[in-house]
């Protein structure tokens, strides 16, 4: 009796992270920066906007507990839209660079004054990731790259959101936000 891992599982862990038909070995790299960093703004993006809905708004639920339906949303907006937007454009540097100067150019007239800007308003937030993701688009656009993710770079961005979706309201700081603030509210005879 051999003790081991099968041979077809070995295989399987030497190949993990590359490409099974081995055209785009390179580009498969399971975790990347650009992942971490799409998946870490999205999910903040996700929890500041699911705590406003809930808390400031009162408004309907984004995420429940383990109902993740702003996650999917967020993840379909960035594969359907923004990824494919960002496939296209990488081809033409002067596009990219032309959608980049206009929607900073709205971005500045939309929120001039900046006087009375919320920070943590949804809209700031998402517009603003969207200003920083079509400039970092034109820069990389010119040097040939292109901030388009690929599949195993999605799939880590997904998992964020889900797991931020169940923790951001119900599942920790809704229940989280009272308890730290009752100590000093009931700490007053």
């Amino acid at each position: 009796m051999r003790i081991g891992l099968p041979r077809e599982f070995a295989d399987y862990l030497a190949r993990r992270g590359t490409s099974p038909a081995g055209g785009d070995a390179g580009k498969h790299a399971p975790l990347t920066l650009r992942a971490i960093g799409v998946g870490s703004f999205l999910s903040l993006f996700l929890a500041v906007t699911a705590n406003y809905s809930d808390i400031v708004i009162k408004g309907s639920f984004l995420t429940f507990d383990f109902s993740t339906p702003a996650a999917l949303f967020l993840f379909l907006f960035t594969v359907g839209i923004l990824n494919t937007f960002f496939k296209l454009t990488a081809r033409t540097p002067r596009v990219c660079a032309l959608l980049a100067a206009l929607s900073s150019s709205g971005y500045l007239a939309h929120y001039y004054p900046f006087g009375a800007v919320e920070l943590y308003s949804p809209g700031l937030l998402f517009s603003s990731f969207l200003v920083a993701a079509l400039t970092t688009n034109a820069v990389l656009a010119g040097m040939g790259r292109s901030l388009a993710l690929n599949r195993s770079e999605l799939i880590v961005v997904y998992l964020m959101l889900i797991t931020v979706s169940s923790l951001a309201t119900a599942g920790l700081c809704e229940a989280i936000l009272p308890v730290i603030t009752g100590v000093f509210y009931l700490a007053s005879p």
